[in-house]
């Protein structure tokens, strides 16, 4: 993981062009002995993020093992908004997702000064400290285990952190969506600081999933 981190960042500009950052996606993936794929097939995906929108494409993919052997994955996404007959309108994100934490209700934890909002499920209620950075959007029916997670040591955790971004919690992945603007996130130190950050949240999280016990509750979807 300090490979992935730390070669991706080290650019010392705003803005990087697409060739530059294809070359260096693919050293990552090289170093990492993953594979690079220049598209990803989002259908497979059951994350609501990638419903939005009219249309939707995510590309420039890097996957690895990491060190505990879990799926780890960094890529561009982006849907595209009709906010009128006339009008669209794209939203932009750097994807990073680890797979491999066992099961879990499909949970979405929305950053509320994030552009696009998150709309979706049932909304739990939080301590009101974390309520004015975040919100939680989870399937009816599934608080208890909801509350099993977002305990009060992990709240406190999360907001002691430089993390800016949508955390969603689907099968056995934990998504990290950062809002990137045409596809370039202009500041790369501060990215680097907010995936170490998300790098602490599944840190602290992978004892909770561990020890988490929850079945479905009668015929309620745990989908949103």
């Amino acid at each position: 993981m300090v490979v992935f981190i730390g070669c991706i960042y080290i650019i010392h500009r705003e803005k990087i062009f697409e060739k530059e950052e294809v070359k260096i996606l693919k050293k990552i993936t090289s170093d990492n002995n993953g594979v690079y794929n220049e598209t990803v097939d989002l259908k497979k995906e059951r994350s609501a993020m990638f419903r939005q929108g009219i249309s939707r494409f995510a590309s420039k993919e890097v996957c690895f093992k990491n060190n505990l052997g879990q799926e780890t994955r960094f890529f561009d996404y982006f849907f595209v908004l009709r906010l009128d007959k006339k009008n669209i309108e794209r939203r932009h994100y750097k994807v990073f997702a680890i797979s491999g934490f066992g099961f879990m209700p499909h949970m979405y934890l929305n950053y509320k000064r994030n552009l696009y909002s998150m709309s979706l499920g049932q909304k739990l209620s939080l301590p009101s400290d974390f309520e004015k950075e975040f919100e939680l959007s989870i399937p009816p029916s599934y608080h208890l285990e909801a509350l099993q997670i977002f305990t009060p040591d992990i709240i406190h955790e999360i907001l002691e952190l430089p993390l800016r971004c949508d955390i969603e919690f689907v099968d056995d992945k934990i998504l990290f969506f950062f809002e990137a603007q045409n596809n370039v996130y202009k500041d790369y130190k501060n990215l680097n600081s907010q995936i170490s950050g998300a790098l602490k949240v599944t840190d602290l999280l992978r004892p909770k999933f561990e020890n988490l016990r929850w079945a479905p509750v009668g015929d309620k979807s745990h989908y949103m």
